[in-house]
């Protein structure tokens, strides 16, 4: 399994909000993630110099992609 960990920038805002969306699911409170904060404001959170968020994205091998794909 090949991961990617990398800091989330705030370029990365629909990032942030899929990572906010599995917090809800995982600690059991999507009510509480159901509404994220404005764009704006998580933007300006990943770009404040007080706060980093960090993601784990799977990377699938480029083999075992085509051979789905195909």
């Amino acid at each position: 399994m090949n991961l990617s960990i990398q800091q989330i920038v705030p370029e990365d805002v629909a990032l942030m909000e899929a990572v906010l969306a599995t917090f809800g699911e995982a600690f059991d409170e999507v009510e509480t993630y159901r509404n994220p904060p404005s764009t704006d404001y998580l933007r300006q959170l990943l770009d404040s110099d007080y706060f980093i968020a960090i993601a784990a994205k799977l990377i699938e091998p480029l083999a075992e992609i085509y051979r789905l794909t195909f």
